[in-house]
């Protein structure tokens, strides 16, 4: 009867939708998270996947409007900002000032274009609002990285994050504004609820004389769990050369409007090659896990095959699912913290390593929500290194992730797998079915 734990996770320990850091679909440009067209990294590297380190989680898009013009989307959460109320003021409100400064990459690193805007908000005072702002910012053809000041004016704080806006390739994700039919905002992430009605919008295609429409395509493969750090095998990674692609819809040279069922689609003007705006539609809570038919398959990690077969197979698996967390707590309680540790960490991944499938999935999602938060973060050109321990320890543990360039999303990361990670990856899964795994 572990009904209460998983509850207890589903009603109250929904992260307040666990915003999203995002790099170009996640570190630049896409890099890291995964939002249709541009992302944003912390300037901390190091604390890059900590959520709770960062007291705003604002979401970023870049859409290029014209040759010389580009434009940024920001979205905050109204429960993350600080409302006061100023002597002589009838409302409370919050006050976010947004410094955005454009370097070109490969020069001098001297500011190409900058730009300033204040967001004001007397709704969300103990709400949970989606706030939305936009400015444009003037950047010619080339290769930019934005850095994103965000300041909490009446919390005194600040916020920097990187994103990178790519000018030179008319036909990225980031030419692509995708939003709801009737929305005047853009897709944050690149998720929609299956059957919602989809436009999208490349004005520089026109502009450039391109008059092939823009197409829609399904990409569908069979995508398998990441095999475990140990393995001699690779994780999956989808390509759509490879890739059973399929036209789905066709539409006008500067528009396309779709419904998308449930599946991945990618958005292209580009005929005979995989470029544009990949989309993935299915649950309308993602990346939260609400649902309970959510809850089974992250387990695989911490399950043996016939532990998880049985579970998925069972007529009622809600009931075996309470039974292994009470099981691996030992008392309510602890199964409790056990489930909100471990689904938290199921969002998280969803959040910042979501890529054509959901975060959780990927070789660093498996990692994080086995290992948890690394103690630090080592990002490279190829690449980045999660260090659990003290840099420069020979006892510390370090995974390194190889950055795979994928024309469906730029935060396609492989480990790199050593038989020599057997054993403390037994020891971690032991420690979550023993209860003394450490609960951030």
């Amino acid at each position: 009867m572990l009904f209460l734990c998983v509850s207890f996770y589903l009603h109250n320990m929904k992260r307040t939708a666990l915003a999203f850091l995002l790099l170009a679909t996640m570190i630049l440009s896409m890099v890291r998270c995964i939002t249709p067209q541009g992302a944003a990294t912390s300037g901390n590297a190091e604390r890059s996947y900590d959520f709770d380190y960062y007291p705003m989680h604002p979401q970023m898009v870049l859409y290029h409007s014209s040759d010389d013009s580009t434009i940024l989307f920001i979205k905050f959460k109204s429960k993350e900002l600080l409302y006061t109320r100023g002597q002589g003021e009838k409302d409370f409100n919050a006050s976010l000032r947004i410094i955005v400064q454009a370097y070109q990459q490969g020069d001098d690193l001297s500011v190409k274009d900058s730009a300033f805007f204040h967001m004001m908000d007397k709704t969300g005072a103990g709400k949970d609002l989606d706030l939305i702002g936009s400015k444009t910012i003037h950047l010619a053809p080339g290769l930019y990285t934005l850095r994103v000041n965000v300041i909490d004016e009446h919390r005194n704080s600040s916020s920097i994050f990187l994103l990178t806006a790519d000018k030179d390739d008319v036909h990225n994700r980031q030419n692509f504004f995708v939003h709801r039919k009737g929305s005047i905002d853009p897709l944050f992430m690149a998720f929609a609820e299956a059957g919602t009605t989809l436009v999208a919008e490349n004005k520089r295609r026109v502009q450039k004389q391109i008059s092939s429409p823009i197409r829609v395509l399904r990409i569908s493969s069979d995508q398998r769990l990441p095999p475990p750090p140990f393995s001699n095998a690779v994780a999956d990674i989808l390509n759509p050369g490879l890739a059973n692609s399929t036209p789905y819809v066709t539409g006008q040279a500067d528009v396309c409007e779709f419904v998308a069922d449930q599946g991945y689609f990618l958005i292209t003007g580009s005929d005979g090659e995989f470029a544009g705006s990949g989309i993935a539609c299915s649950s309308p809570f993602y990346p939260a896990i609400e649902a309970l038919d959510q809850l089974a398959p992250p387990l695989r990690y911490i399950t043996s095959k016939a532990e998880f077969d049985e579970i998925t197979k069972h007529s009622f698996p809600k009931k075996l699912i309470d039974r292994f967390w009470l099981d691996c707590g030992g008392s309510k309680e602890k199964a409790k913290d056990l489930i909100r540790a471990y689904y938290t960490r199921v969002e998280e991944a969803n959040i910042f390593f979501s890529t054509y499938t959901e975060g959780w999935k990927t070789d660093r999602g498996m990692v994080h929500l086995v290992f948890g938060n690394p103690t630090s973060i080592k990002p490279s050109a190829n690449g980045e290194s999660w260090i659990y321990g003290d840099e420069g320890n020979p006892a510390s543990l370090i995974f390194y992730f190889k950055k795979i360039e994928n024309p469906l999303s730029g935060n396609v990361y492989v480990l790199q797998r050593d038989p020599q990670y057997k054993q403390v990856w037994e020891q971690m899964v032991s420690s979550w079915r023993t209860g003394r795994i450490y609960l951030q």
